[in-house]
C-alpha cells in the first residue's frame, strides 16, 4: 500500500488584511495538488495568487485553516521550506538564460 502525501493539500485557507474596510484576499480555498502533477493559478490582480504563495511558502500566515506541502504542516516551517521554490515570473529572473528549475 502506497502512504504517499499529496505535493500540497490545503484546507479552508483564508487571509484577510488589516485596513478600512478589511481586504479578504483569500476567500476560503481547498484544494490537492499531486506529486507530478502540474497545475495553473490564474486570476485578476487582487484575486489572492501571491498571497497564496506566501502562506505556502511560510512567509505569511493564515487567519484561517491549514496546509500541509510534502505531508508537513505549514507550521513545520524550516521543514516546508526545505520542499518550496517559487519563480513568480520568469521575465524576471536573475539567470533569463536558465529554466525555471536551474534557476531555483
Amino acid at each position: 500500500m502506497n502512504h504517499r502525501h499529496p505535493a500540497i493539500r490545503v484546507e479552508g485557507l483564508a487571509k484577510t488584511y488589516p485596513g478600512k474596510p478589511p481586504v479578504q484576499a483569500l476567500h476560503p480555498i481547498h484544494f490537492q495538488i499531486d506529486a507530478g502533477e502540474m497545475t495553473v493559478l490564474l486570476g485578476p490582480n487582487g484575486a489572492g495568487k501571491t498571497t497564496l504563495f506566501k502562506i505556502l511558502a511560510t512567509l505569511l500566515r493564515p487567519d484561517a485553516g491549514e496546509a500541509w506541502v510534502a505531508g508537513r504542516p505549514l507550521s513545520q516551517s524550516r521543514a516546508v521550506r526545505a520542499h518550496i521554490g517559487v519563480i513568480t515570473d520568469p521575465d524576471r529572473s536573475f539567470f533569463w538564460r536558465l529554466d525555471g528549475r536551474e534557476n531555483l
